[in-house]
């Protein structure tokens, strides 16, 4: 994991609130930070399928990036919708 993301993961005063996480969320998966999307997973204080500014969930975003490991992350939480369609369908 690089510093930045430590540094900013080990801020809890900033970690408090679900439209944090959910944003945070997707910025972790975009860049391929397993262990933090795994503690916002863990968390349970995220909306699984929040979408980006393009309509992608983490999870599309995940697997059209090949992050196979966040992937099988994404599919083991209960609520994340594997049906879900971005802009592109």
């Amino acid at each position: 994991m690089s510093t930045a993301a430590e540094n900013l993961w080990t801020d809890k005063s900033r970690l408090l609130t679900r439209s944090f996480c959910n944003r945070f969320l997707l910025s972790a998966v975009s860049l391929h930070q397993t262990f933090i999307v795994a503690e916002i997973l863990n968390r349970g204080e995220v909306d699984i399928d929040i979408r980006s500014n393009y309509g992608q969930t983490a999870l599309s975003l995940a697997a059209e990036r090949g992050y196979t490991d966040i992937v099988t992350l994404l599919l083991s939480h209960p609520a994340v919708d594997v049906n879900a369609q971005d802009s592109d369908g």
